[in-house]
C-alpha cells in the first residue's frame, strides 16, 4: 500500500488470470459454427455462396460505409444489399448508425 494524501491509501494489485478460451473471430470459425451462427442450412449449395457474401460484407464494414458502397463492392442491386444488412443487423453481427453500417464482431 502506498501512503498519499491526507492519510488515504491506495492499492495497486493487479490480477493475471489466464482463460482456457481462445478468442476467434468470425473468420477463424469451422463452416458448421458460420452455418448456426448466420442461420443457415449447411446442406444447401446456396449457404455456401450465402456464407462468403456475408463474410466478404463483414469484411468490407471493417470501417463504416453506407449500403450503396457496399452494393458496389460486392456487385449486388442495392435493395438486395439492404436486406442482406438488415439480416445480418437483426442477428446481431452488425450495428447501424446514421445511415451507415459497421460490423461488430470480426
Amino acid at each position: 500500500m502506498e501512503k498519499t494524501h491526507a492519510n488515504r491509501y491506495t492499492c495497486s494489485i493487479a490480477l493475471l488470470a489466464k482463460s482456457n478460451m481462445v478468442l476467434r473471430t468470425i473468420f477463424n470459425i469451422s463452416y458448421d459454427e458460420k452455418c448456426d451462427l448466420y442461420h443457415v442450412d449447411g446442406n444447401s449449395v446456396q449457404a455456401k455462396k450465402r456464407i462468403e457474401r456475408y463474410e466478404l460484407m463483414l469484411k468490407i464494414l471493417e470501417n463504416p460505409h453506407s449500403c450503396k458502397a457496399i452494393s458496389r463492392k460486392i456487385h449486388l442491386k442495392p435493395k438486395y444489399t439492404r436486406r442482406h444488412l438488415e439480416y445480418l443487423y437483426e442477428n446481431g453481427i452488425l450495428n447501424k448508425k446514421a445511415g451507415k453500417y459497421y460490423a461488430c464482431m470480426g
